[in-house]
């Protein structure tokens, strides 16, 4: 099994373990960011193998247009997964959070100014 292999399944099922995390701490915006993290490579992967240059991106000779729906899902999810094992590393290094992005959802109700 080719090492991009092992270490996008391994991300996978580390940030699964992230999520399970998540749930059980109530941290809502976590595990939506997360699904939605995956939703995304998802639909990354399945958006590119509809694409012209789908017959040419082609790795030990299978091409992303020949993927069957179960291999595009595993793609895009463990590519975002290995995205948030990036991310996770990038915040552990940045101790000054220059990187700091928003919310995805918000912690507290926003309620608009009359």
């Amino acid at each position: 099994m080719e090492i991009v292999l092992l270490t996008a399944l391994t991300a996978l099922g580390w940030k699964i373990i992230d999520l399970l995390k998540f749930l059980r701490a109530g941290d809502v915006n976590a595990a939506v960011t997360q699904v939605v993290t995956w939703a995304a490579g998802v639909g990354v992967v399945f958006l590119g193998s509809a694409t012209d240059w789908a017959e040419t991106f082609a790795v030990n000779g299978i091409t992303l247009e020949s993927l069957n729906g179960a291999s595009k899902v595993l793609v895009g999810a463990s590519l975002l997964s290995l995205g948030s094992v990036g991310f996770d590393f990038k915040k552990a290094l940045d101790g000054s959070d220059s990187a700091r992005t928003p919310s995805l959802i918000s912690e507290t109700p926003h309620h608009p100014a009359p």
